[in-house]
């Protein structure tokens, strides 16, 4: 077990207002006189001498010598990263290897279901080879412990090999076992990085050769060119096996097969994910939106769902990637022609939601997004376009600020989870490290902040860090996943130190969609010019909304067969000064550069905003669309653009001129004050809400067709679909009313 010094949550934020606690603000009116701002409940009590008591003094000079103390730096949240890291880690060695996971409630280990074969959630990530210890591997050498980097890649050669009779889902294992026993090979056999281990022999190497090895036959057994999406480690393809897969199942395997043709000279692992790649573009619709699930058999699609969430998230991220990595442009092509779809057809008009749509029609298809897709802004930001990154992230950091964590679902017409759990997810700080990497903006580490601090308060347990099964509760559930030591706190601890060597401007480094760290080599350059092949537009047949569910063979689902994700506006950045990535060769086309969002940029948040990356107007309708009534940061900065009290009056002011609204241009009004713009902002769609409902009820009266399948036709811009401007009625309604109650 791995000792090390436990350190206190940080009680202090690192982010613009340091210092002080976030429950108590400091203002001085124009008679000096003292008020104290709850920021929990937009309240304020005088102080007028004699009238206080004794306790109102003690809490003014409390908060006075709060203000005065010294903020804790980034450097005390990265120490306490790390302290988790050990602390999960050590609970994991103690209480459950050599088995797979690590059950930190009960404080014991788990592995394969070998009583219930058919419980995917267990058997396709679990297969009997110390999962928790191979999928950390590269953590150890990311936190400089070179010590326990080396202890434990020597246990891994001693203890781990993959002769199982498991049966195991194939993207699963390939992204957490193979990518890192290739990210920690290449880790030692770099003398540049520092982590040589004297002895090593390629071990690591050869043990990723033989998992590929068995997974193989999943491709050689499959009459098209994609895998079944298992196979038994021992004996291959099982005959009943599932005759479907999804498309990021089927077309996230290209880093991991790539590096390993590059460091053995054997070509076919890549040839075979590259081939599965390129054919689900091929069967793109006319829109070239991909869907969800499709046959392995025949290559059609069984579900047509098109988003950027689970079964759909990392063939996107792999088609970039790739690009980046092999030098290939025909995935970078692809990539440019899949996310222009992506914005033409799946980002809502306004900006703020990424639907879930039939791959064929456009139309939305469902009412919730998934968490999932929270790791698309940081794909973004390694796509160039930075201005729709911030803004996607900050709806996803919304709602981890209404729940303390990211529910799996949540459903913007019901304005709740529909799928409660947070298997301690990396995905939404995966994003906030690329945003802080590319804006240095001081708010993404006060998000970090936050999520660091929620984790710890909610998910420790005496023995290590526990999914929640219920957000809302905060129900602990008896899991804790691999991901969460390799992606979750390894992207905490990058967050917080900006001089680390894979922070550097001359580092050139790609993430594996389990955040294992691929360095971009000159051997790894593809030797060909990269040109694809003709990839033909192949018509798709029927709607999505008529084919039928399948059984779940999609990876990290969790019960979701389907995904989406939100936020984004039609303007592109393409940024030069990131640190985090190279950036791909050419921005998406007919782009338009628009200055980034640094802390002082012109279109950015100036200082009455206290670094806030996007405007005030906008974050308060997004917080109205999520229905968070109640934030320290929200209040902070209507605290600081000069009170509430004006907050309030201009709302009341703004109602009466609620219909004439105009979001995008709500920045600020003619006179130049942030109060009225930010007002009617947020008042504005009570005024739409009577317009939709009568359109919609209309509509589905005249037409008498299901509600997903009316298309919206007036109102606003005339572009919101029924479903979606019904839901955004429902969503904002409730945070309209409670600040309009409140005046």
């Amino acid at each position: 077990m791995v000792s090390q010094p436990t350190h206190a949550v940080p009680s202090r934020p690192s982010g613009p207002n340091q210092g002080r606690p976030r429950n108590c603000m400091l203002s001085f009116d124009a008679k000096n006189a003292v008020r104290i701002h709850r920021t929990s409940h937009f309240a304020s009590y005088p102080y007028k001498g004699g009238q206080t008591t004794w306790t109102s003094l003690w809490i003014v000079m409390l908060c006075m010598v709060a203000a005065m103390s010294p903020p804790l730096a980034a450097e005390d949240f990265r120490t306490k990263a790390k302290e988790m890291f050990y602390h999960g880690f050590n609970g994991y060695m103690q209480y459950a290897f050599p088995l797979d996971e690590l059950n930190p409630v009960n404080c014991s280990g788990r592995g394969p279901d070998y009583s219930d074969d058919d419980n995917w959630n267990i058997n396709d990530v679990l297969g009997n080879f110390s999962l928790t210890l191979v999928d950390s591997l590269d953590t150890f050498a990311v936190m400089g412990d070179k010590l326990m980097f080396h202890r434990m890649v020597q246990l891994t050669i001693d203890t781990v090999h993959f002769d199982v009779n498991s049966r195991v889902q194939v993207f699963e294992v390939t992204i957490r076992v193979l990518g890192s026993l290739l990210s920690a090979h290449l880790f030692l056999t770099n003398p540049e990085l520092g982590m040589e281990m004297e002895g090593y022999k390629g071990e690591l190497l050869k043990m990723a050769k033989n998992l590929a090895d068995r997974l193989l036959p999943a491709f050689y057994e499959s009459p098209t060119s994609f895998p079944y999406p298992r196979v038994n480690l021992k004996v291959g393809v099982v005959p009943w096996e599932a005759n479907s897969t999804c498309t990021a199942g089927a077309g996230t395997l290209l880093l991991e097969f790539g590096v390993l043709s590059r460091l053995t000279g054997n070509p076919e692992y890549e040839h075979l994910a590259r081939k599965a790649l390129f054919e689900l573009w091929e069967r793109r619709s006319r829109l070239d939106l991909v869907g969800n699930t499709l046959s392995v058999q025949d290559s059609s699609w069984i579900n047509g769902m098109a988003g950027i969430g689970a079964g759909i998230d990392s063939y996107f991220e792999y088609l970039l990637k790739g690009s980046i990595l092999f030098g290939d442009d025909g995935y970078h092509d692809i990539f440019i022609d899949a996310y222009e779809a992506i914005l033409a057809h799946i980002k809502d008009p306004h900006g703020y939601v990424y639907k879930n749509v039939n791959m064929d029609t456009g139309r939305l298809a469902v009412t919730w997004v998934d968490s999932l897709a929270a790791f698309f802004p940081g794909l973004q930001v390694l796509a160039g376009d930075l201005t729709n990154a911030v803004k996607h992230h900050w709806f996803y950091f919304t709602i981890w600020k209404r729940y303390r964590a990211l529910p799996e679902r949540f459903d913007f017409s019901m304005q709740q989870p529909s799928i409660n759990n947070y298997p301690l997810r990396p995905e939404l700080i995966e994003s906030t490290y690329f945003l802080y990497q590319a804006t240095r903006n001081p708010i993404y580490l006060e998000a970090g902040e936050l999520m660091l601090k929620d984790l710890e308060q909610f998910t420790r347990t005496k023995c290590g860090f526990s999914s929640l099964s219920d957000v809302v509760r905060k129900t602990p559930e008896d899991r804790m996943e691999s991901f969460f030591l390799s992606e979750t706190i390894k992207y905490l601890y990058l967050l917080f130190d900006s001089d680390h060597f894979i922070n550097k401007a001359d580092s050139n480094w790609v993430f594996t969609t389990e955040g294992h760290i691929l360095p971009v080599q000159r051997n790894f350059i593809s030797k060909t010019d990269g040109v694809r092949a003709s990839l033909p537009r192949r018509k798709t047949s029927s709607d999505s909304t008529a084919r039928s569910k399948t059984p779940r063979t999609c990876p990290n689902t969790q019960n979701s067969p389907f995904s989406g994700s939100l936020f984004m506006t039609t303007q592109h950045v393409q940024h030069s000064n990131s640190n985090v990535s190279p950036t791909p060769r050419r921005s998406p086309t007919n782009s338009t550069s628009q200055p980034e969002y640094f802390p002082n940029a012109s279109e950015s948040v100036a200082p009455p905003y206290y670094g806030f990356p996007i405007p005030l107007p906008h974050v308060l309708a997004v917080n109205t669309i999520v229905g968070l009534h109640q934030d320290p940061m929200t209040e902070r900065i209507l605290t600081s653009v000069g009170g509430i009290d004006a907050w309030h009056a201009a709302r009341d002011q703004a109602t009466s001129h609620a219909g004439s609204c105009d979001l995008k241009n709500a920045d600020e009004n003619d006179n130049g004050d942030v109060y009225a713009s930010a007002a009617a902002a947020s008042a504005c769609v009570p005024g739409r809400i009577r317009n939709w409902n009568h359109d919609l009820q209309q509509q589905q009266t005249t037409s008498r067709r299901p509600v997903h399948q009316i298309k919206y036709e007036g109102g606003w811009r005339k572009v919101v679909e029924v479903v979606g401007a019904y839901l955004f009625v429902r969503v904002v309604s409730r945070g309209a009313s409670y600040f309009l109650d409140r005046r």
